[in-house]
């Protein structure tokens, strides 16, 4: 008789300082994009309009007969849909950039690094919103 014993092998893997190089460049990634998000962000809101105050109402509307206006309904002034409007252009066209780097990133990497990556953290998770 004839008989053959296999034994499994390991699955191979990054060794620790590859794996840990890798690790660095994910989170270097990552600092660097939440640093240009805080940045755009303070950015922004040093240029928000600031908000006007408009009186207290008595003697500018003649049928108002002192009554507040429900301010619910109306439309903030032009300068600031301009601003909002700005501000999610450009927070859009940022975090279109953003997933487009990580995407990079991540098309960059081998099977082996890729497997090192999802035993640490989601993939698609962070490829969708860039948080580790």
């Amino acid at each position: 008789p004839i008989a053959a014993v296999f034994a499994p092998l390991a699955a191979p893997q990054l060794s620790d300082s590859e794996a840990a190089a890798l690790h660095k460049r994910l989170d270097d990634l990552t600092a660097r994009q939440v640093a240009e998000r805080g940045s755009l962000q303070s950015e922004l809101d040093a240029q928000e309009p600031k908000p006007t105050v408009a009186g207290d109402g008595i003697g500018k509307d003649a049928d108002s007969k002192g009554k507040k206006k429900n301010k619910k309904g109306e439309k903030p002034p032009q300068e600031v849909i301009l601003f909002i409007q700005e501000r999610r252009k450009r927070t859009k066209e940022q975090n279109l950039a953003h997933a487009q780097e990580r995407a990079a990133f991540v098309a960059s990497l081998g099977e082996l690094e890729l497997d090192s990556l999802e035993r640490r953290i989601s993939l698609a998770a962070w490829l969708e919103a860039g948080s580790v």
